[in-house]
């Protein structure tokens, strides 16, 4: 499991570069991404369908990404932007670990579950 803590604002450039970084962690193997938003104060309308790249990323390579700890402010622009139908948001970054080892665990018990 990789655990991201971004900061300042994310723009596209940002969130691609995170993309990048997601995609080389998945091809050593990592399934399991959480993206902190503690620290994030804006995330420009540009960054909005990187941000669901993101999660089909991941699932390319048989993982997930969950966002955690976004603010009021933040969950607005997230959910005005629909990314919320197709991420995963915690209210914090434990609940987003909890989240993903608790989908690590029915995969192992069903791996024929989808």
């Amino acid at each position: 499991m990789a655990i991201a803590y971004c900061v300042g604002t994310l723009d596209r450039p940002t969130v691609e570069e995170l993309l990048d970084r997601i995609r080389g962690l998945a091809a050593q193997g990592v399934r399991g991404f959480v993206c902190s938003l503690e620290r994030v104060s804006h995330i420009h309308f540009q960054a909005l369908d990187p941000l669901v790249r993101l999660q089909r990323a991941a699932a390319d390579s048989g993982g997930k990404i969950v966002f955690a700890d976004a603010s009021p402010y933040l969950r607005q622009i997230l959910d005005f932007g629909g990314v919320p139908r197709h991420v995963a948001l915690a209210l914090d970054t434990n609940a987003a670990v909890w989240s993903l080892q608790h989908d690590a665990d029915a995969l192992a018990a069903h791996p024929t579950a989808s």
